[in-house]
């Protein structure tokens, strides 16, 4: 598959008053504002009068290929994640990031646009789902559901490996994912806008009634927070994704969730396949993107309507091997 990677890059149109009239008026006019405290309320009120001004702002910093500070300036907001034993430990808490509503205003034009682009002319694989319309978590699902029942319908068995990447988000390399945008043929002043948008970005943190200093994030990554990063990020592990679904295997991502999977005669020749072919394929998308995958997350199982044999397993698998028998499955 090389999904998006044939031709030149595509234009960039002008932007027009109605596609940032539709963005702010889809966003939750109560979600938390950033630092300067407007809601996307404010904006809607005062729409008839700032309207063009806002249209003006955010043409011009696409022809700039430019963010202003201010709009790259968050608060971080700790939250405690339920149910933890120690929350003394720093990985207890959830951070949110709570941008500017005027940057996220242009953030969400920039992620219609793309999204458009992507699905109009191919630009990412039809097994990356998340992020993109149409694409939903049950369909991903659905996909491995008709791939286990296939391969028992040929008397095979199907191996599935799952990885979650450590940090996703906070993780990626501005310049990894500059290139691939370029690769796959998105227009070369978003990509350098992204780039400036993944740069230079600065943050306070709040925990309590305790607020840091303004300071330079060094790593900042792509923002979680931002309507548009989540759609950069299936564009960064596009490259991991990217793999036919046939008779022999396949995998399907979820934006920063890979699963790949092999069908097999039996368990030993599906875990073989994998460590064959999809782990040193996942190593290598790892090494050149800078990126870490969660071992603690990290699950291999067998879908099999036969007992395996864990004990001969073990000897032809490091990995922590389960049994799935799903009762939905056992009736067919």
């Amino acid at each position: 598959m090389d999904t998006g990677r044939q031709g030149e890059p595509l234009e960039w149109p002008q932007l027009t008053k109605e596609e940032v009239r539709r963005a702010i008026f889809k966003s939750s006019p109560n979600k938390a504002p950033g630092p300067d405290e407007i809601s996307f309320r404010v904006w809607r009120e005062l729409w008839p009068v700032v309207g063009d001004h806002l249209l003006w702002l955010y043409s011009t910093s696409l022809e700039l290929r430019h963010i202003p500070k201010q709009w790259k300036t968050a608060r971080i907001v700790t939250l405690r994640k339920p149910g933890k034993d120690d929350y003394t430990v720093p990985k207890a808490f959830r951070p949110v990031s709570l941008l500017p509503t005027i940057s996220k205003g242009l953030e969400a034009v920039v992620a219609a646009r793309l999204s458009y682009m992507v699905e109009r002319n191919s630009l990412l694989p039809d097994n990356h789902f998340g992020a993109r319309p149409r694409r939903s978590a049950e369909q991903a699902l659905n996909v491995l559901v008709e791939r286990i029942y296939r391969a028992w319908r040929g008397g095979k068995i199907l191996s599935l490996v799952s990885f979650d990447v450590k940090g996703a988000f906070n993780g990626v390399h501005t310049n990894v994912l500059t290139r691939r945008l370029a690769e796959r043929r998105v227009p070369s002043q978003l990509v350098d806008w992204i780039g400036n948008f993944c740069s230079d970005r600065y943050a306070r943190v709040t925990v309590g009634e305790f607020e840091s200093d303004i300071s330079r994030i060094d790593y900042a990554g792509i923002p979680q927070g931002s309507p548009l990063s989540p759609l950069l990020y299936v564009f960064y592990n596009a490259n991991l994704v990217e793999k036919k679904i046939d008779g022999k295997g396949g995998a399907i991502g979820f934006v920063d969730d890979f699963n790949a999977w092999a069908v097999g005669a039996d368990e030993r020749e599906t875990t073989a396949a994998i460590q064959r072919e999809i782990i040193p394929h996942a190593e290598q998308w790892a090494k050149q993107s800078g990126a870490t995958f969660e071992a603690d997350k990290t699950s291999f199982i067998h879908f099999t309507k036969r007992t395996i044999n864990l004990q001969t397993m073990q000897k032809h698998s490091s990995s922590r091997v389960k049994r799935y028998y799903p009762r939905e499955m056992s009736k067919s």
